[in-house]
């Protein structure tokens, strides 16, 4: 066929093109949300016990899934921690809200509202499914409720920056390479080891006085 001739298209009636649309649109659906939803089960089952409780309570801070990355690398695939965890979220939320049983939601749907607050997750996946929103809504809508959320969080106070220092201690004692080598400190100049103590002496020294109000 010549380049500047049409396809031939006539001889099928746009009504088949119109649904088959819908079903490459559904199976798509499916198979992204579905993959999720699998991939979220396997790795709640083997990693937290079939609990998705162990999984929430253990955070941000579980290393599992990036370890678990890490073995999938080895195999030839890249599948990150963060999908793993996007994955167990999607999970999470089809337990709550069903996303499987409601055809107008989609996996990017469910996407756009991961980190959200539960009640705010199922709220806005409620109003897409009632007003028929498409992803790029969606995810324009989940983008201005967070950024409500920053500037207005509800029920939480601001932290004290005094507060916030003592939790960086706390960081830096858990790390426990924060503190190697300290053989060498013994080999540094008399000038460095003397701006080493009076760094010291002054955290000491604010450190008592951070206990003594805390003591009241």
């Amino acid at each position: 066929m010549p380049e500047d001739q049409p396809e031939e298209t006539s001889l099928i009636p746009d009504s088949v093109y119109a649904e088959l649309a819908i079903e490459v649109v559904k199976l798509h659906r499916d198979t992204t949300l579905g993959f999720a939803l699998a991939l979220g089960q396997r790795v709640v089952d083997k990693l937290y016990g079939g609990d998705l409780a162990a999984w929430r309570a253990k955070g941000q801070k579980d290393g599992s899934l990036r370890r678990l990355s890490e073995e999938i690398e080895k195999l030839g695939q890249v599948i990150s921690a963060s999908t793993l965890q996007q994955a167990v979220a999607t999970l999470d939320v089809e337990k709550r809200v069903g996303v499987t049983a409601r055809p107008q939601l989609t996996y990017t749907h469910v996407r756009a509202v991961l980190g959200l607050p539960v009640d705010q997750q199922e709220a806005l996946l409620g109003k897409a499914e009632a007003k028929d929103w498409d992803s790029t809504r969606m995810k324009k809508e989940a983008a201005a409720l967070r950024k409500k959320l920053v500037k207005h969080p509800a029920g939480r106070k601001p932290q004290p920056v005094s507060l916030r220092t003592i939790s960086a201690f706390q960081r830096t004692l858990d790390d426990k390479t924060a503190f190697a080598d300290l053989e060498k400190l013994a080999k540094l100049s008399e000038k460095t080891r003397a701006q080493a103590r009076a760094t010291l002496e002054a955290m000491v020294a604010r450190c008592q006085e951070l206990l003594a109000t805390l003591a009241g």
